[in-house]
This record gives structure tokens, C-alpha cells and sequence, in this order.
């Protein structure tokens, strides 16, 4: 009992972390604490939380999809100050804040709609678990406000706020145009654009000085919000009653529903497999990898800790993705020293380069081939786990039930056979690919469709086993029973 109390207390900890993430503002953009972090947190952090009330689980599906957003805003932010700044010559001088601008807004929007609800029911069902566990932290004071409900408006307030006024200093962007726009003469060739600019003032220069003087208020409006959320989960972690009435409640309502937990443990699973597919794509920004195969060979290692055990073919794909993530992190090293001094062509003419890029090319061959070994041993293990843990049953008809069963088990083999060619030639292409990436620069165009083929194929066997398992254990992996 105390061990898992301490366990509930750790995920509420993670709760109370996530604030350290989500209180400073965006500067232009550039977000100097990662949201995706502390959406990652809280979607860690409530997972038990979220069986014992609807309108947490309904909050935590909110921080899902706002944790899937944070991750493609932090991929921008390394486009646009990383990637984009190699590129000035061949860009408008503008074209970069208006890229800014269009994805501030679009954050400010997610924002109000998504952050604010997920809040407000996250807090809203906290407040439910305290009254009924009679904790202090739902008291109301002189006022009949509880903390619950001080911390929603200020949330509320924080996050609208501040999305405005990170927004607002990228409106100046706005004004470089307006001369042209404005002006009817400026079509004409004789117009000069001097005198646009003399009848309209340029705001955007100045945008960093309106940074400045917003992140004030903002950060201001942040430390006090985080102030406020901090002692909120403090007062929660500090009444130890509550707590125990959490596991207490957890126990007795979700740890006695194995089947449940089962099918839960196969979804991550499958997840986690989904994810990391995506990584076997051969995509290339600027001659670095966009999807390193490292990623594959973790979310594999993963996905065979969420699935039941044991099942044949697991320890050989787990020696696999080991191998795997040697490769390609000693490919990411060797890539990154050689862009580093050289671009691929030197080879052609300094023996420094050539030697090192024949590393690079050897690796990248050996990676890909290694890819291609730990795709198979896993559709392999994959293939078992099915046959496990799926069947078809018809009531009073044994006989039958066993030939549609075989018949399923043998249309998910053939289904993965052919993933496993689709996956063979793909991997095959990219082998080719990192050897002859100098002289033929086209393999790459090869590969893609057949990475796309295989994936839209293993994600469609992936679809239908997670539907087997709902039928096989007659349970969708939800928790049904209110607390």
C-alpha cells in the first residue's frame, strides 16, 4: 500500500514539473522551455489519475494531442532558426517573419482552444477526486473559492494573455508591407520605393525591442501562475489521506481488471511500433538524416516491454535492435564529423574526404542492412504475438472456431510477408543509395514509394490486430466504471 502511494505521489510529482515548462513565453517564436516537455509530463503524470475520473482522462487526451503539436513546433523552430538561416541568399529578407508570424498565430489559436479546456477539466475532475477523498486542498475560503477554482481562472488568464502577447510583436512584420500595398503608384516602374517608405514607417525593425517590453508582463503573468499551480499540487502531495484514498481507489477499480490492463499494454505496444516505423524512411534535409533508424531500434525495445511476455522471437529481436542503434548512432557521428569539414563531392578530390566519406558510405550500407535485419526478426515476433493472442470463437462450434482462427492467423502471415518484401526492397535501394550517393543521387527517389507502400501496409495489419485484441479480451483497453 505504501509503495504505491509513493508511486501515485511520483506521477503527481511529474504533474507539478510540467509547470517548469509550461510558464515562460514565446520570444519569436523560439520557445527557451519546450512545451512538448511538460505536455510529455502530464501525459505521464495522469495516466492513473485518469481511471478514476472522465474529466481527467478527457483532459489527458487533450494533452495528447497538445503533446503531438509541441513536437512538430519544436521540428519548426529547428527549421526555421537552423535550417532556413543557410538559405538567406536564396530568401526574401521578410519571408522568414512571416513565416513566424503565421506559426504564432497558429499557436495562439491551439492555445486558447486546446490548453485552456485541458486545464479547466484537468482541474475540474481534481476537485472531484478531493471532495470525495474529504482532502483540504478542495476547502473553499471566506469566499467559497477553493484553490481548484483560484487556479482555473488564472489559468485561464495566463494562457490567453500570454498567447497575445507573444503574438503581438510579430505584427510589425505587417507594416514592411503596407507602402506597396497601399499605395496605387507603387506599380509603377518610376515610383520609387523610397518614397513608399517615407509615407509609411517600417515597424519590424524594432520587433526585438517589443519582445523586450512584452516578455516582461508575460513572464511576470507566468512566474505568478506557476507560483499558483506549484502550491496547488504541494497541498495535494502534503494531505497523505488523499493520496492513500487514490491508490486505495486505483486498486479496487482498475488493478483487479486484467483484461483491461492487457489490451492498454498492446496499444502502447502498438504505438510505439507505428512511431518508429516511420523512421526507416530514407529522407535527407541538407545531407543529414530527418528520420535516424536509432529511433526504430529504441521504439522496438520499448513496444517489446509494453507487449505480454514471452513470446518466440523476442530475444533475437531485441539483439537486433541493439545492433541497430550501434549503427546508426556511430552513422550519425561519422556523418555529422564529416559535414562538418566537407561536403560529399570533396571526396572526389582530397583523399582526407575520401577516406572518410568511404566510412561514411560503409556505415550507412551497414545500417541500412541492419534495419532490414531487425524489420524482419520483428514482423517475425510480431507475427507470434498475434497468433497468441488473437482467435476467433463461435459459440458451440470448436471445430469451426480453430479453422477461422487459422484462417486469420494465415491472412496476418501473408499481410506481413508482405511487408517484409516491401521493407526488403526499400532497405535494399538505401544499402545502394549510401554507397553510390555521390555519383547516382536519384536512389533515394526509389525507396521512398517502397517505404511509403510498406508503411501504409504494416500500419493497416497494425489497425487490424489492435482490433482482434479489442474482441479477443472483450475489453477496449478503457476504463468503464466511474469513481
Amino acid at each position: 500500500m505504501k509503495t504505491e502511494t509513493k508511486r501515485t505521489a511520483a506521477l503527481i510529482c511529474l504533474v507539478l514539473l510540467s509547470g517548469l515548462f509550461l510558464f515562460d513565453p514565446m520570444v519569436g517564436f523560439r520557445d527557451f522551455l519546450p512545451d512538448a516537455i511538460g505536455y510529455l509530463l502530464l501525459f505521464f503524470g495522469l495516466y492513473r489519475l485518469s481511471d478514476l475520473n472522465e474529466e481527467i482522462a478527457s483532459a489527458r487526451r487533450l494533452f495528447t494531442i497538445l503533446l503531438a503539436i509541441g513536437v512538430g513546433q519544436m521540428l519548426l523552430q529547428l527549421l526555421f532558426f537552423v535550417y532556413l538561416p543557410m538559405w538567406t541568399d536564396e530568401m526574401n529578407r521578410y519571408e522568414l517573419p512571416v513565416w513566424v508570424l503565421t506559426c504564432s498565430f497558429l499557436t495562439m489559436v491551439y492555445r486558447i482552444l486546446l490548453l485552456v479546456p485541458a486545464f479547466r477539466r484537468l482541474l475540474v475532475g481534481m476537485e472531484r477526486l478531493t471532495q470525495n477523498g474529504n482532502g483540504e486542498v478542495a476547502l473553499p475560503d471566506k469566499k467559497g473559492k477553493t484553490r481548484g477554482d483560484r487556479l482555473r481562472g488564472r489559468t485561464t488568464v495566463f494562457v490567453v494573455v500570454t498567447s497575445i502577447l507573444s503574438l503581438l510583436p510579430e505584427l510589425a512584420v505587417l507594416t514592411s508591407f503596407e507602402a506597396v500595398a497601399e499605395d496605387p503608384l507603387s506599380k509603377y516602374e518610376w515610383y520609387s520605393s523610397a518614397t513608399a517608405t517615407n509615407q509609411w514607417f517600417d515597424w519590424y525593425p524594432f520587433a526585438n525591442l517589443f519582445r523586450m517590453l512584452l516578455l516582461i508582463p508575460s513572464l511576470l503573468l507566468g512566474v505568478l501562475w506557476l507560483i499558483r499551480f506549484v502550491r496547488y499540487f504541494l497541498a495535494i502531495l502534503r494531505d497523505k489521506p488523499l493520496l492513500e484514498t487514490f491508490t486505495l481507489w486505483y486498486g479496487q477499480g482498475v488493478l483487479q481488471n486484467k483484461e483491461m490492463l492487457t489490451v492498454r499494454s498492446f496499444k502502447r505496444a502498438i504505438l510505439l511500433l507505428s512511431i518508429g516505423a516511420v523512421f526507416t524512411l530514407n529522407l535527407r534535409m541538407n545531407e543529414v538524416a530527418v528520420f535516424p533508424n536509432a529511433v526504430f531500434a529504441l521504439c522496438v525495445l520499448f513496444a517489446m516491454l509494453c507487449a505480454p511476455r514471452p513470446v518466440k522471437g523476442g530475444k533475437g529481436c531485441a539483439a537486433a535492435s541493439f545492433v541497430l542503434l550501434t549503427c546508426s548512432v556511430l552513422q550519425m557521428i561519422l556523418d555529422g564529423t564529416y559535414l562538418k569539414e566537407f561536403v560529399p563531392t570533396d571526396a572526389l578530390y582530397y583523399e582526407s574526404a575520401y577516406w572518410h566519406f568511404l566510412a561514411v558510405r560503409i556505415f550507412g550500407a551497414v545500417e541500412a542492412v541492419a534495419t532490414l535485419f531487425l524489420t524482419v526478426l520483428m514482423l517475425f515476433w510480431l507475427s507470434n504475438l498475434i497468433c497468441a493472442h488473437t482467435s476467433v470463437h463461435y459459440e458451440g462450434e470448436r471445430e469451426l472456431s480453430m479453422h477461422a482462427t487459422e484462417r486469420l492467423h494465415r491472412d496476418f502471415r501473408k499481410r506481413l510477408y508482405t511487408v517484409a518484401l516491401l521493407f526488403a526492397l526499400a532497405c535494399g535501394v538505401n544499402a545502394a543509395d549510401a554507397i553510390l550517393r555521390v555519383s547516382v543521387g536519384w536512389l533515394w527517389l526509389v525507396s521512398l514509394p517502397l517505404s511509403f507502400f510498406a508503411l501504409w501496409n504494416f500500419f493497416a495489419v497494425l489497425q487490424e490486430f489492435r482490433e482482434q485484441i479489442y474482441i479477443y479480451y472483450r475489453s477496449d483497453g478503457v476504463h468503464k466504471q466511474g469513481l
